[in-house]
């Protein structure tokens, strides 16, 4: 049985050019390079002897998912909305994909983001959960084509 987890950050987009998907998706990436235990999954998870395993490659695609915000009248429930989505998912294929996915809840035209981090708490904690946002944060911030 699995314990999912979930931490957002909410917070005006950093000034970032078209294309904005892109650069936090490259941003994602980065963190996922520097931190080994986000390209981790776990083997036999409903046996006796469950073990981690190293991943040798991880698609984005499937841990990052996007919900756009057309009307501001509506985006805490797109919000709300997405972290009950993704409290209610179980993490699958945890063998060959680690237990972690984002959403990001983006309204272009306010320049407004929401990032919500969703784990599997064997894979990691609420400090991890705090390192993931500081690091989104701080790639955003210091994009090197901003």
């Amino acid at each position: 049985m699995s314990l999912l987890c979930a931490g957002s950050s909410r917070q005006r987009a950093p000034r970032l050019p078209r294309g904005t998907p892109v650069y936090i998706v490259n941003a994602i990436a980065r963190i996922v390079l520097a931190q080994p235990h986000l390209h981790v999954g776990i083997v036999g998870e409903t046996s006796k002897h469950p073990g981690f395993v190293r991943l040798e490659r991880l698609d984005l695609r499937n841990h990052v998912q996007w919900k756009i915000v057309d009307d501001s009248g509506q985006r805490e429930d797109v919000y709300r909305e997405a972290m009950q989505t993704q409290l209610d998912s179980r993490f699958e294929h945890l063998s060959t994909r680690p237990g972690w996915r984002v959403v990001v809840v983006y309204e272009p035209v306010a320049e407004i983001m929401a990032v919500v981090y969703v784990w599997n708490h064997v894979h990691h904690d609420g400090m991890s959960g705090n390192i993931f946002h500081r690091h989104l944060l701080r790639h955003l911030n210091n994009y090197p084509f901003l």
